[in-house]
């Protein structure tokens, strides 16, 4: 199945917290942002992590608890071009934030549950069977359907085919660094299970499909927010 964004509904909203400006596009029934969430009213250090408090990471902001400072924070990516990281992927969040209830996507927005993402994923034509099964998930080669026309490594840009734009921003092991940038994006979804583990969906630059698993919940990964 391929879709024309030409024939979507689609906006901008602004977050009235900080003034930032969100993309969205309407795919079936729900809208999602075409940006990772940014939203950053504290930061926390990569050393730091928790399961119970909410932590907001800025991908290569090492030791600075400083929003200004991360806001600012530069990192020479793997392919040698140094980028803004906040302003190119937004902000990494631990799943306490989800969890907390802190309100994180702007009013009327909301992090989407694991159910979202298989109608998403049902939506750009993935076999029903194949939404619920965990690892990767192959059909339809969805993953590179979906991922952003550059900045990924090994060959794996994808054709951003409904411009949901998904870029390669990497991930935050808590407690220890930030890595994969350039061969991974994690986004959280709002569903948890009971042994400390959130459930993401995971965009490798070296496989075609789409990723789906738990993770340790004091980890850092994205957010994009649906209605």
């Amino acid at each position: 199945m391929i879709l024309s964004c030409k024939n979507m509904d689609h906006g901008v909203i602004t977050d009235s917290r900080d003034g930032t400006k969100y993309h969205w596009i309407k795919i079936g029934d729900q809208k999602w942002f075409t940006e990772n969430l940014a939203y950053l009213p504290s930061v926390n250090k990569v050393s730091e992590q928790s399961d119970s408090e909410p932590m907001y990471y800025v991908y290569g902001n090492i030791e600075s608890d400083n929003p200004d400072t991360a806001r600012h924070n530069k990192v020479e990516l793997v392919s040698g071009e140094e980028i803004n990281t906040y302003n190119e992927f937004g902000v990494l969040y631990n799943f306490a934030v989800i969890s907390n209830d802190v309100g994180v996507c702007p009013t009327g927005w909301r992090i989407p549950t694991d159910d979202d993402w298989k109608e998403l994923e049902i939506q750009l034509g993935m076999d029903k069977h194949a939404v619920g099964m965990l690892g990767h998930r192959p059909e339809g080669g969805l993953g590179h359907r979906l991922k952003d026309s550059v900045g990924w490594a090994n060959d794996g840009n994808g054709l951003n085919e409904v411009q949901l734009a998904i870029k390669s921003t990497g991930e935050c092991f808590s407690g220890s660094n930030f890595h994969s940038e350039g061969s991974t994006a994690v986004f959280w979804t709002a569903t948890k299970d009971n042994f400390g583990n959130g459930m993401v969906r995971k965009f490798s630059c070296c496989k075609e499909g789409i990723i789906r698993e738990w993770k340790d919940q004091r980890d850092g990964y994205s957010i994009r927010c649906i209605q």
